[in-house]
């Protein structure tokens, strides 16, 4: 499933990304040679047997599916004919060749913008945004957040009100606004009443391409039943008589108000050495509640021992489907894919200044990964992954990084400013640079993708 997700995904950014170039360069006029969606050796090849006026494009499939070009007529790559020298790329004017160069980012925003609507139109299926109980001491638990809160709006210093329909709006609401004090209403799930609290976020890191960035700040993601869901073989809990659907009503006598609680409680089983034992109550389907008596195994998690026992905890979140009109949809994918494209470019840069991690950059690997479990969720989810990778792949493309669309348009703007393109002796040497610098990047994204995979 992964495999064939992340192919799927790759064939479709990548022949919109070069779609993007060839139609720019046709209504341009210049003639394209070849469009190829892959690299290497083609396994397929193919000519329209009617090809537009003025156009007779090969169209390739390569056997390396992690890249594509649009091969246009051009002075600098081999001898052109007299009769078609006007068709050249070279021969355009700045403008169009610019436009031409900055059609395939533009090619991924459009697919983004597209696929974001049509789901906001649709509707997508999303957690409902009850919150799991918070980390002890941390912002969300000094704000007075408790296990089972429906947050219902969110309020900026300064900023208009928004209404929270589900959990992912909540935790972007969080990034998009760290560093601030934000003005929550929530509704307690026992009372039902509504409660007004402030969140501060001023002490938040602003780093929140972290994966751990929610946790720092205390939450644990959304409300689920302190139930067992999976069993590890030969685990501490398998040996102890656990089972799958077992609800922990009780850990040594303190009731956990859901799945995340329930884990604090395991990992305190552990920070004792040796491992102390807890008495679970335990309610079976059919039965009584039972006392099993279960020791914890010690592992050592980022400098800190905690207690492990082998189970999955936690039943699927409560669901609600999301969905706007229209004119609000399209104005919530437009704001979506400029947030996206801000933050792609402000976690670059702080990883370029030392702000943030070169960890957070993923590979390929990371990415099939992912692919798979959005499959694995839905195609509604699997679309919003599309859109999301479309964004990054655009801005990637975009980035002032000499063989990529954005460091050509680069020496556009200098050949704009100065009226003459850098010389053939730099644009080599930035070209070498360029390439350095790619193959840099794909190194630090695969140590990344391997390093996950092994540690």
């Amino acid at each position: 499933m992964a495999l064939l997700s992340f192919l799927f995904a790759l064939a479709v950014l990548i022949a919109v990304h070069e779609y993007g170039h060839y139609r720019m360069a046709v209504a341009c006029n210049v003639k394209v040679l070849q469009f190829s969606i892959g690299l290497g050796r083609p396994i397929w090849r193919w000519r329209a047997s009617q090809p537009r006026s003025g156009q007779d494009t090969e169209f390739l499939v390569g056997w390396i599916p992690l890249g594509g070009f649009v091969r246009m007529l051009d002075e600098s790559e081999a001898e052109v004919p007299a009769h078609e020298k006007t068709r050249a790329f070279n021969r355009k004017n700045l403008w169009q060749r610019s436009a031409i160069v900055a059609a395939g980012p533009v090619a991924n925003l459009l697919l983004a913008f597209v696929l974001l609507w049509g789901l906001n139109l649709w509707g997508v299926s999303l957690p409902q945004p009850i919150l799991a109980q918070p980390v002890p001491s941390s912002p969300a638990d000094l704000s007075g957040l408790r296990s089972g809160d429906l947050v219902m709006s969110l309020t900026p210093e300064g900023g208009a009100l928004q209404e929270i329909r589900s959990m992912p709006d909540f935790n972007w609401a969080l990034m998009q606004n760290s560093g601030s004090v934000l003005a929550l209403v929530v509704q307690s799930r026992d009372s039902g009443k509504q409660r007004h609290l402030q969140l501060d976020l001023t002490q938040a890191s602003a780093d929140t391409s972290d994966a751990q960035w929610l946790r720092s700040v205390g939450l644990q993601g959304a409300w689920t039943a302190p139930v067992v869901t999976e069993v590890m073989p030969a685990s501490v809990a398998q040996a102890a008589g656990i089972k799958r659907g077992d609800r922990i009503l009780r850990v040594d006598g303190k009731v956990p108000m859901d799945a995340s609680e329930l884990r604090q409680f395991i990992q305190q089983g552990g920070q004792t050495d040796p491992a102390r034992a807890q008495i679970w109550e335990v309610q079976r389907r059919g039965d009584s509640a039972l006392l099993i008596e279960i020791k914890s195994q010690r592992v050592l998690e980022a400098g800190v021992w905690v207690g492990r026992v082998g189970v999955r905890l936690g039943e699927p979140p409560a669901q609600t489907v999301v969905r706007y009109g229209p004119l609000e949809g399209a104005q919530l994918a437009v704001r979506r894919c400029w947030e996206l494209s801000a933050m792609t470019v402000q976690i670059f840069g702080r990883m370029l200044v030392g702000q943030a991690s070169w960890g957070n950059l993923s590979g390929p690997v990371t990415m099939a990964e992912q692919a798979g479990q959005s499959a694995e969720r839905g195609w509604t989810s699997f679309l919003a992954f599309l859109a999301f990778v479309s964004v990054g792949l655009a801005v990637l493309n975009l980035l002032p990084i000499p063989v990529l669309d954005g460091g050509h348009l680069v020496c556009y703007l200098w050949e704009a400013v100065t009226g003459a393109p850098p010389s053939p002796a730099w644009m080599a040497g930035l070209q070498k640079v360029g390439v350095a610098a790619v193959i840099s990047l794909m190194s630090v994204a695969l140590y990344n993708d391997v390093a996950r995979w092994l540690f």
